[in-house]
């Protein structure tokens, strides 16, 4: 779904989710009450910093890609989505070196709403 599609939602209240980190193994999931659908805010696929799934730098800390229009279409406008980190539209992104271990930072908000949109 097109970011641009959103503007039908009613914005009366939204419950936001802070960034998360999925590894190459994960599954990223999103999940919103009856009522309200999913608006991706932020994902981005790469080694951006060290934490849960990037322990050592090794030098290559910073590069990324932005994966949110491929989340768009999975997810925004639905009422839960998930995705595999390891789907091969994400991983041919290929932000980094190839040698490296790459993974999805996502984040998501709640936002009230039905889909498909009606007047």
């Amino acid at each position: 779904m097109a970011r641009d599609s959103m503007t039908s939602l009613k914005f009366s209240t939204s419950i936001g989710r802070s960034p998360s980190e999925y590894c190459l193994t994960d599954t990223f999931v999103a999940d919103c009450k009856l009522g309200s659908v999913i608006l991706m805010t932020r994902a981005l696929y790469g080694r951006m910093s060290a934490g849960k799934c990037v322990t050592t730098g090794y030098g290559y800390l910073g590069c990324h890609a932005d994966v949110i229009a491929l989340f768009d279409r999975e997810c925004s406008g639905s009422r839960s989505c998930r995705v595999k980190v390891s789907d091969p539209a994400i991983v041919r992104s290929k932000p980094c070196p190839l040698d490296f271990t790459s993974y999805l930072e996502a984040e998501y908000k709640c936002i009230e709403g039905m889909y498909p949109f009606t007047d």
